[in-house]
């Protein structure tokens, strides 16, 4: 028994009892045409919205003074999906800032850890699949076809090392980075850059001549900029 009829059997519910006598190919088929068709159907939404509600998706378009000139590049209706991919981080570091450039990478580093899981398929499958499990189908290429004692499962261990190592090295490579880059933006001459919160001012000094005499009572005359 397959562990697709297993689980139909058991989750006890009437589309269970339906689908009880179906493969585990024909599960995901299924599964593939459900969720295939909601995911066509928001995407071409997405593309609609896009076009005919621009103010929802360009927030900063109508806005000079926060709107700098990467955010104008709207791109085509389809060619953005590869587009926005040629966007530099040190284009994103100059006009988005140090947590937009932050964030894109963070993204771009999942991405990397699920191609290197992912392309680890690429040896783990035919082992699976050849490992003399009872199972057939989708059901042959995992980990639960190979028997229990088989030297095969060693290919399940290298792969994890795999995924392990290339985790911290992505981890190191996005460390480096950062150090690099947050340096470089700490030394700009930015007004946040250079700015201290001060709270509990006293009441008598909450106004701005007050509070300039203040400080340059303790302070040089020169080095307190109005």
């Amino acid at each position: 028994m397959s562990h697709s009829t297993r689980y139909l059997e058991d989750c006890g519910g009437l589309e269970c009892e339906d689908m009880s006598g179906l493969s585990m190919l024909e599960v995901l088929r299924s599964s593939l045409r459900l969720y295939g068709s909601i995911f066509a159907a928001m995407f071409v939404l997405f593309l609609l919205g896009r076009r005919y509600q621009p103010k929802a998706y360009f927030v900063l378009e109508g806005s000079e003074e926060e709107c700098t000139e990467l955010c104008k590049q709207r791109f085509g209706p389809i060619s953005w999906m590869w587009k926005v991919f040629r966007v530099t981080d040190e284009e994103l570091f100059e006009q988005c800032g140090m947590d937009a450039v932050c964030f894109i990478r963070t993204l771009g580093y999942g991405m990397g850890v699920a191609v290197i899981a992912t392309l680890n398929g690429i040896y783990l499958f035919p082992i699976y699949a050849t490992s003399g499990g009872e199972f057939s189908e989708l059901e042959a290429v995992t980990l639960g076809n190979v028997p229990e004692g088989s030297p095969k499962l060693f290919a399940a261990t290298v792969a994890c090392y795999i995924v392990y190592c290339s985790v911290l090295y992505l981890l190191y490579r996005e460390f480096s980075w950062y150090t690099t880059y947050r340096h470089a933006y700490l030394v700009r001459q930015r007004i946040d850059n250079y700015s201290v919160y001060v709270k509990f001012i006293p009441s008598h000094l909450r106004s701005n001549d007050a509070l300039i005499e203040y400080f340059r009572s303790i302070f040089d005359k020169d080095a307190v900029i109005d």
